[in-house]
C-alpha cells in the first residue's frame, strides 16, 4: 500500500505556509506556496481562476468560489476556498479536487487545515493513482508527526464501468491506519482481506516500516523429495545505508541443517555481493550405472554447500573490474535447493573475474581475466573442470582510411589452462592482424575484402590420455596418431608453433522486385593447408557445426585452437518476401560450400569434406501473433539423407497458442551427440482470465536407459489486472546423483504491490521446468 504517496498528494498542496503574493482584484494578499516534487516550497508562480472573490485586506480574509488552481502541472479545485492568514486557517469544501503532476487524482468533501496548515482533516477522501489503484478514507487526520487515516479501504484493482456494483478481486480495509513520521512506520489495526467481496483474512494488528530496518522476514516453507519438508527462517540486517545482511537458518527433515546469508555492499564505483551457504546432513552414497563414467560409489556429505562472490565496479571512465565468482561442493547441491536462485541451464558452473580498458576514441581494448569452469555433469570427472589463469587480450582498431573504404585490426592475447584432475593443459600466445575493404559500384553490387594472419605458439602438457579424452571415431586419425593415443603413460611435454595466412573476397549483389528481394552472395577463401596439429591440444574449439549462421564464416571454428585451413567456395542465396505495408513475410535461405582441398578431420562429422558440402539453410514465417516459425536443415550431399533437423517457433492467436522445438542430429560416426527430441508446450484461455496449459519433452531415440518420455506437466493460471494464482504439476524422469525421478509441484497466489503471498514450489527440476 503506497500510503507514502498518498499522504504526499493530501498535504503537498496546503502545507508550509510561505509567503507568495498573487493580484486579486488590483490588491496583494498572502496565500499558501504548493511543495515541489521533492518537498521543497516551490517557486513557480501560482495561476488562480475563481468565478467570485470576497477578500478583506485589514482582516487577512478571503472567500473565494469556483476556483481553480495551477502550479507546475498540479492542480487544486474546490467550489470554496475560505482562508484566514491572521489565523492560519484554510478550509476547502465542495467536491475538492487535487491532481499531481503524475497524474494521481484524490478528491474529498472537505478539507481543513489549521497550525500553520501543518494540522489538519479531510472528510469522505477518495484517491485514484495514475497505476488506476483506488483509496478511501471516511477521514483523514494531520498532526506534527503523524497521519491517521480512519475506515480506510484499497485495491488495485481496476474499476469496471460495465459493473458499478461489482467488488474488487481484492482489497484491504482497517480501522485505523497511522503513518508515524518520526518512527518511520505505518501502524494498521483491525485490517481484514476480502476476496470476491468476502472477507477471507483478518489481522488484529500489524505494521511494516516505511524504511529499510533490520528485523525478520516472511519464513520461507516447502517440501521436496531430496529434502523432506523445510522451514527457513531468514533475519535481515541493516548494517548502514549502504550495506546490508540477511541471514537465514534452514530445518530440513531429509536435508540436516543450513545456514544461507547474504551481504550486500553498494559503493561510489558499483555493488559488491557476497552469498554463501553451509549444509551439514547425513552422507550419502551414490550407485554406479551403466551409462555413468565411475566405477565406484560416490559419496555426498557430510558436509555440503556453495558460495558466490559478484561485483562490478566502474574504476573511472576508461577502467571496469567486475567478478562473478561460484563454486559448489558437488554437482547436484544448487538443483536440489533451488530457493537459492543460482540453478543453471548449463551442466557446469562458470566463474570469471576481469579488469576491462575501454578506450574508445584510440580504438583500443585491454583485459585481463581469469576463468573457472566447475563441471557439474556425471558423465566427465576429469576433463569438465579447469582454470584459465591468467587471459590477458588488446586489440587495436584503426580509423577509416582510403575514403573511408578500408580499416585494419590487431590482436594479441595470452592464456594459461591448467586442469587439477588431470587431462592436457597449456600456454597459448596467440597474435592476428586484419586488414579489409568494402566497396559498392552503381549496380548495387557489394564488394568485401580480407587479409588476414593469426600466429598462435603453444606449449602443452598432455597427461596419459583416459577413456574419456579418447576419440571413439579413430577412423579419423592417421595411424600414427592412434599409436600415439594408444600409449598408456605418454607424457608430453611440447612445444609447437602455427602461422595460418588466410585471404577472401566476398561479393553480394541484391535484386528487387516490388516485395520480392533475391539476394545471391559468393565467397572465395583460401588459406594453406595441413595447419591442424594433434600436438596443439583442442580446448576452445571442441564445439562444431556448420548451418546456415557459420556457412560464411572465415573460421567455422569458435575458438583458435583449430584453423579452418584450405581453399574452398562458399555460396548461399537468400530470398525474402514481405506484406506489403508490414513486417510480415518469409525468409529463405540455403547455401553450400565447395572444397577444393581436404579442409580440416574435425569438420567431417558435420558435413565437410573435400568437394561440395552437405547443404544447410532455414525457412523463417513471420506472421505476427498468428505464427512465427523457423525450420532449419543439414542434408547430405549428394544422397539427400538428412543430417540435422530443427523446427522452433508459435503458432495460435489469442486464445489459443502452441510452442514446440524439435531437435534432429543424426550421429555421423561417433563424433557429434545424436538427439532426435522433441518439447512442446501448449496454453489455451478456455475463459477469462483462465487459461490451461501443458508441455511434454519427448525423446525418440530409445536407448534402454533413458525414457521415451523424459518429462511432462499439466497447470492452470488465473490472471487479472490485480491478482493472479498458478498451479503447475509436473513429472520427470531425469536421474542424477542424489536427484531422482518424481513429481514437482508449482502453486502460487501474488497480489499485485503485495507480492507473492503464498508460495509452495518444491522444484527438483529447475534445468527442465518450462517457464510460461
Amino acid at each position: 500500500m503506497k500510503f507514502g504517496k498518498f499522504r504526499f498528494l493530501i498535504f503537498s498542496f496546503c502545507a508550509n505556509l510561505l509567503d507568495q503574493k498573487i493580484l486579486w482584484a488590483k490588491e496583494y494578499i498572502s496565500v499558501p506556496k504548493f511543495l515541489d516534487s521533492a518537498g521543497r516550497p516551490s517557486n513557480q508562480p501560482l495561476v488562480v481562476e475563481a468565478r467570485t472573490v470576497f477578500f478583506d485586506q485589514e482582516k487577512h480574509l478571503m472567500l473565494a468560489k469556483g476556483v481553480s488552481i495551477w502550479q507546475e502541472g498540479r492542480q487544486l479545485r474546490c467550489d470554496q476556498l475560505y482562508y484566514n492568514q491572521a489565523k492560519e486557517e484554510l478550509l476547502a469544501q465542495g467536491h475538492v479536487e487535487i491532481i499531481d503532476q503524475a497524474g494521481n487524482r484524490l478528491s474529498c468533501h472537505q478539507a481543513r487545515l489549521v497550525g500553520g496548515l501543518k494540522e489538519g482533516i479531510m472528510s469522505q477522501v477518495r484517491a485514484l493513482t495514475a497505476e488506476q489503484e483506488r483509496m478511501t478514507a471516511g477521514s483523514v487526520t494531520k498532526d506534527q508527526n503523524t497521519q491517521t487515516f480512519l475506515s480506510a479501504s484499497y485495491t488495485p484493482c481496476l474499476f469496471c464501468p460495465d459493473a458499478l456494483i461489482q467488488e474488487p478481486t481484492w482489497s484491504l480495509h482497517g480501522k485505523e491506519i497511522i503513518h508515524d513520521n518520526e518512527s518511520k512506520i505505518v501502524e494498521f489495526k483491525n485490517v481484514h482481506m476480502k476476496f470476491l467481496g468476502v472477507p477471507v483474512a483478518y489481522v488484529p494488528y500489524f505494521y511494516f516500516p516505511t524504511q529499510r530496518q533490520s528485523g525478520f522476514l516472511a519464513p520461507i516453507i516447502s517440501q521436496t523429495k531430496e529434502l523432506g519438508a523445510y522451514w527457513g527462517q531468514p533475519y535481515y540486517w541493516a548494517i548502514s545505508p549502504n550495506q546490508d545482511l540477511t541471514t537465514a537458518l534452514f530445518g530440513m527433515a531429509e536435508g540436516g541443517g543450513m545456514l544461507h546469508s547474504v551481504y550486500r555492499l553498494q559503493t561510489s564505483k558499483g555493488p559488491i555481493r557476497i552469498e554463501g551457504a553451509l549444509n551439514g546432513a547425513k552422507t550419502l552414497y551414490i550407485e554406479p550405472s551403466p551409462h555413468l563414467s565411475f566405477t565406484q560409489p560416490q559419496k555426498i556429505g557430510p558436509v555440503r554447500g556453495f558460495g558466490s562472490v559478484e561485483c562490478d565496479l566502474h574504476i573511472n571512465p576508461y577502467w571496469r573490474f567486475k567478478m562473478h565468482e561460484v563454486a559448489a561442493s558437488d554437482p547436484t547441491f544448487l538443483s536440489t535447493r533451488p530457493f537459492f536462485g543460482q540453478t543453471s541451464v548449463f551442466p557446469y558452473l562458470e566463474s570469471e573475474t576481469k579488469i576491462e580498458g575501454f578506450f574508445p576514441k584510440q580504438g583500443q581494448y585491454f583485459r585481463c581475466s581469469g576463468l573457472r569452469y566447475q563441471n557439474l555433469s556425471p558423465e566427465d570427472e576429469t576433463q569438465g573442470s579447469c582454470f584459465l589463469y591468467p587471459e590477458l587480450l588488446y586489440q587495436y582498431s584503426s580509423p577509416a582510411f582510403w575514403n573511408q573504404l578500408c580499416k585494419t585490426e590487431a590482436q594479441l592475447g595470452t592464456l594459461s589452462l591448467y586442469r587439477p584432475y588431470g587431462g592436457p593443459s597449456m600456454q597459448r600466445l596467440c597474435m592476428n592482424l586484419k586488414w579489409q575493404g568494402s566497396f559498392e559500384n552503381t549496380w548495387g553490387q557489394q564488394w568485401n575484402a580480407f587479409l588476414f594472419t593469426n600466429g598462435a605458439f603453444y606449449y602443452s602438457q598432455l597427461k596419459p590420455y583416459t577413456s574419456l579424452s579418447l576419440p571413439d571415431d579413430q577412423g579419423f586419425l592417421t595411424p600414427d596418431e592412434v599409436s600415439l593415443l594408444d600409449r598408456p603413460k605418454a607424457h608430453m611435454d611440447r612445444s609447437r608453433g602455427r602461422i595460418f595466412p588466410q585471404a577472401g573476397v566476398e561479393g553480394a549483389w541484391p535484386f528487387f522486385l516490388s516485395n520480392l528481394m533475391l539476394s545471391p552472395r559468393v565467397q572465395l577463401l583460401t588459406s594453406p593447408c595441413g595447419l591442424n596439429s594433434l600436438y596443439i591440444p583442442n580446448q576452445d574449439s571442441q564445439v562444431i557445426e556448420f548451418n546456415d549462421v557459420n556457412i560464411l564464416w572465415p573460421n567455422r571454428f569458435m575458438g583458435w585452437d583449430r584453423v579452418d585451413d584450405g581453399t574452398r567456395l562458399n555460396y548461399v542465396l537468400e530470398t525474402e518476401y514481405r506484406i506489403p505495408g508490414s513486417d510480415l513475410g518469409i525468409q529463405i535461405l540455403g547455401g553450400q560450400s565447395y572444397a577444393f582441398s581436404r579442409p580440416s578431420k574435425d569438420l567431417a562429422p558435420v558435413g565437410v569434406r573435400k568437394g561440395f558440402s552437405d547443404t544447410v539453410g532455414r525457412v523463417q514465417l513471420n506472421l505476427g501473433e498468428l505464427s512465427n516459425l523457423i525450420y532449419r536443415w543439414r542434408y547430405q550431399f549428394p544422397t539427400g539423407k538428412s543430417s540435422l533437423q530443427e523446427v522452433g517457433g508459435t503458432v495460435g492467436c489469442s486464445f489459443f497458442r502452441l510452442a514446440t522445438t524439435y531437435i534432429f542430429l543424426r550421429p555421423d560416426q561417433g563424433k557429434v551427440a545424436d538427439s532426435n527430441q522433441l518439447f512442446w508446450q501448449a496454453s489455451c484461455m478456455f475463459k477469462k482470465y483462465w487459461t490451461l496449459k501443458a508441455f511434454v519433452t519427448q525423446d525418440f531415440l530409445g536407448k534402454s536407459w533413458k525414457n521415451k518420455i523424459l518429462d511432462k506437466g499439466l497447470g492452470v493460471e488465473y490472471q487479472d489486472d490485480c491478482f493472479s494464482a498458478g498451479l503447475v504439476v509436473q513429472h520427470a524422469f531425469f536421474k542424477m546423483r542424489d536427484l531422482v525421478p518424481g513429481f514437482s509441484v508449482n502453486f502460487y497466489v501474488s497480489f499485485k504491490n503485495l507480492g507473492t503471498g503464498i508460495r509452495y514450489q518444491p522444484q527438483r527440476f529447475p534445468r527442465n521446468m518450462p517457464n510460461f
